[in-house]
């Protein structure tokens, strides 16, 4: 399954979305601001939510020192013209 088949968009107000999408594998290892998700791609991380050891969602609202991990799934708020690009990160 690709990554945008994983995706959940919800529109939130006039241009803007909502969306929940997996951690692209070229972001796994590195932090937030390493990233730099609103510079780069035009969005905000306003949650991650994180695979705990009893399989489980933790939900974390993350700092920028905060590393990504293959499970996690970001929370993000953006344009939907970034949201549609941001997608297509792999």
């Amino acid at each position: 399954m690709k990554l945008l088949d994983k995706i959940r968009t919800v529109d939130f107000i006039d241009g803007y979305a909502m969306a929940e999408i997996p951690v692209p594998p070229s972001f796994v290892g590195k932090s937030i601001k390493e990233i730099q998700m609103r510079s780069r791609y035009g969005v905000n991380i306003l949650m991650i939510k994180r695979m705990t050891d009893d399989e489980k969602f933790q939900q974390i609202v993350p700092s920028a020192n905060e590393i990504l991990r293959p499970t996690d799934k970001l929370i993000l708020l953006g344009k939907n013209k970034e949201i549609q690009i941001f997608k297509h990160i792999g």
